[in-house]
């Protein structure tokens, strides 16, 4: 939580971030443990879905896609576009009563991180995901997702 705390600083707040005296042991630290967690990924079984569901439609992906500076993974990337879908399951939302789903405010920390990397991020949510796959408009939902980023799939 420490080395996040700090990338996030630099990454809306960089100015702020240098200014911030921090004992270099302790950041030094934070970032090892912080990289060995990255490495580990754990793949759940919705991304494993999402992942499987966009290669049966020869959409090329990767679970558990690296940033350039390996400091954090997306769940499903696009191969090659800078697109990371992340598959966000019911312990990413909030759920009250009168204001269904709301996202957690890990879920921003998480895109913003990956932006500031580069990356263009789409949120699947496990219950809009499950509607589509109902419906059998799972390829649809990713297509109009991507055409909301400017991305295209390679088949459209």
């Amino acid at each position: 939580m420490i080395y996040q705390g700090h990338l996030l600083m630099e990454a809306v707040a960089p100015i702020l971030a240098k200014g911030i005296p921090k004992p270099i042991w302790l950041l030094a630290n934070a970032k090892e443990d912080w990289k060995s967690q990255t490495g580990e990924g754990m793949i759940s079984a919705f991304q494993h879905e999402v992942s499987d569901h966009l290669s049966d439609t020869e959409i090329e992906n990767r679970l558990e896609g690296k940033t350039f500076d390996k400091m954090l993974a997306s769940d499903v990337s696009l191969t090659g576009r800078g697109v990371a879908l992340e598959c966000d399951g019911p312990s990413h939302f909030c759920v009250n009563s009168g204001t269904g789903s709301v996202p957690l405010s890990r879920n921003g920390v998480r895109d913003t991180l990956l932006c500031t990397r580069g990356w263009q991020v789409v949120s699947v949510p496990w219950d809009e995901w499950s509607a589509q796959k109902i419906n059998g408009k799972c390829r649809l939902w990713v297509e109009r997702s991507l055409s909301r980023l400017g991305a295209q799939s390679n088949t459209v």
